[in-house]
């Protein structure tokens, strides 16, 4: 019998489909847990597109100047008294007095998936019953602040959702999915110089006409994503050039798609994955040149490795993983 077999659990965080939470909630319900999803971001949403409607989202978000956000920590109390445990992936809307209302009755965690703590999460840390970070050198870095609350949790992902053999029509030499800023279109820039094909599924269209690519607006989630991620001979994993740490969502969304994953050489995605075995990674600019060069010329080589990158994620890198390793840290 699972640990969380029976448990309700209020699953707090943004639910749309691909998103964590979403994922996280697939995988409690597997374990038996009986799952409230509150997606606090959508209760504070405007419901107006383009730039005006997401500066007032921003304002929903300050106290001082509207009271909705009072009304959605009153939501997330309210809520929390109905359930035996509560998890809140990233607590972006959590202020140390409601989590420390909600972890005097029930155990209250923050999985917290992003680098580095902003300060609003932050002063909120304390109050927990577990806060959880992506990557051991936050980890210990708090810990060593005095925060005994603090433990190391991965991220993962879900083969059930983006496994699979089945792929979009179009192949590419390589693919991204997700958000475009300017550091990752850096890299795509670099690749199209080497003569590769492109293909980009997300948000905020910016590429440079100097890279070949074929790009796609609009998210791309859910076994879609999958899918998109076993399209090309390769999928990227660019990080922020100030990421010191790795370990992101895409970096185990990859191999559970069954691709082949290329990143950047960091700690968490190196102790995760055997580099050169499971995944390729790059220290610099002609590292990733030379990859980019090698899969291109002789793709056929490289599916062993997206296929131990599989067996790895299947083996450890999974959330029905995180969920069992969340589950024992609460009991210690």
């Amino acid at each position: 019998m699972s640990k969380f077999e029976g448990k309700r659990v209020l699953l707090v965080g943004p639910a749309s489909v691909g998103d964590m939470a979403w994922f996280v909630a697939l995988a409690l319900e597997r374990a038996g847990a009986r799952v409230t999803v509150f997606d606090d971001r959508a209760m504070l949403r405007v419901g107006i597109r383009g730039r005006g409607g997401a500066l007032l989202d921003l304002v929903q978000r300050q106290r001082h100047l509207t009271g909705r956000l009072n009304h959605v920590r009153k939501a997330i109390l309210d809520r929390s008294r109905l359930v035996d445990f509560v998890i809140t992936i990233k607590g972006e809307n959590f202020s140390p007095d409601l989590a420390a209302a909600i972890a005097k009755e029930r155990p209250v965690v923050n999985w917290y998936v992003d680098y580095p703590i902003f300060d609003q999460v932050f002063e909120s840390a304390a109050e927990y019953t577990l806060f959880c970070v992506k990557d051991a050198w936050s980890a210990d870095r708090l810990l060593a602040m005095g925060l005994a609350n603090v433990a190391h949790l991965r991220l993962g992902s879900d083969p059930t959702v983006l496994g699979g053999t089945d792929r979009l029509q179009l192949t590419t030499d390589l693919v991204f999915v997700g958000t475009m800023y300017p550091y990752r279109e850096h890299w795509l820039v670099r690749a199209s110089a080497q003569g590769c094909s492109l293909q980009v599924w997300g948000a905020r269209r910016r590429i440079a006409r100097s890279a070949n690519c074929d790009y796609h607006t609009g998210p791309m989630v859910g076994r879609d994503q999958g899918r998109a991620l076993r399209s090309a001979t390769a999928s990227l994993n660019l990080h922020h050039p100030m990421d010191l740490v790795g370990g992101n969502m895409r970096t185990f969304d990859i191999p559970a798609a069954g691709a082949l994953q290329i990143t950047e050489e960091l700690p968490e995605t190196t102790n995760a994955f055997e580099r050169g075995f499971e995944i390729l990674t790059f220290k610099t600019a002609t590292e990733f040149d030379d990859i980019v060069r090698e899969v291109r010329s002789s793709p056929e080589r490289f599916t062993t490795i997206a296929a131990a990158g599989h067996r790895r994620l299947l083996a450890e890198h999974t959330y029905d993983h995180r969920i069992d390793e969340l589950f024992g840290l609460l009991a210690q």
